[in-house]
């Protein structure tokens, strides 16, 4: 009763209204949903790992699949709402930064183990994640694609290019030391890692979301 009686008092965090802000039209949002979807009743996984995934709405595509599906967003505000709008029993929303994950807790540090070795899945998905990780972050691509390989057999991960507004607000809060990050670079160092299953540009946009197997 107690647990039930709390509510969440929202505050203003930078990913908790994502939807609302985002440079896509509706047309964009609605044909990434129709690729997501199609990818993950393609391999019809088990359990799904949503990497960055703000309020849920592609974890939930997962979910309704039928597989299990965790959906790990570091901002408390969009998983606050991904928990509170959707009702559905395959889907657990949590806080976690991807850049700082939990770590093994308790006696000898394996008492409780790492978020990695909690919430390994049979796929990946990684959507409007990799610029952040590569641009905002600083990590090279090699070391994205090997880190997602860890955590599943597919991936779902969508490439958005430097002339993508999301991307130039990236790039205009720093310098631009990232000649190898586009679109034919990204393809060659995670083909490294996984085998290209199928790619499809979004519609309305330079963004382009792919299935890979790992290899």
């Amino acid at each position: 009763m107690t647990i039930d009686g709390l509510n969440f008092k929202e505050i203003k965090t930078v990913w908790g209204n994502y939807y609302q802000n985002t440079n896509y039209s509706s047309k964009s949002i609605e044909d990434k949903k129709k690729i997501v979807g199609d990818y993950v009743r393609k391999i019809q996984p088990k359990s799904v790992l949503d990497l960055g995934a703000n309020t849920g709405v592609f974890s939930l595509i997962a979910a309704k699949a039928g597989a299990y599906t965790v959906s790990a967003d570091y901002d408390p505000v969009a998983i606050e709402k991904s928990y509170a709008s959707i009702a559905n029993q395959r889907l657990l929303p949590v806080v976690m930064d991807l850049m700082n994950p939990n770590v093994g807790a308790g006696w000898a540090g394996i008492e409780r183990k790492s978020f990695l070795e909690r919430y390994q899945s049979e796929m990946v998905l990684a959507l409007a994640l990799v610029h952040h990780l590569a641009i905002a972050n600083n990590l090279p691509l090699e070391m994205i694609a090997r880190h997602f390989a860890q955590m599943g057999k597919y991936l779902v991960v969508e490439f958005i290019p430097k002339d993508d507004s999301q991307v130039k607000r990236l790039l205009a809060q720093r310098e631009d030391i990232f000649p190898d990050y586009d679109q034919n670079n990204f393809e060659k160092v995670f083909g490294g890692e996984y085998k290209i299953v199928g790619q499809q540009a979004i519609k309305g946009s330079s963004r382009t979301v792919y299935l890979m197997e790992r290899r």
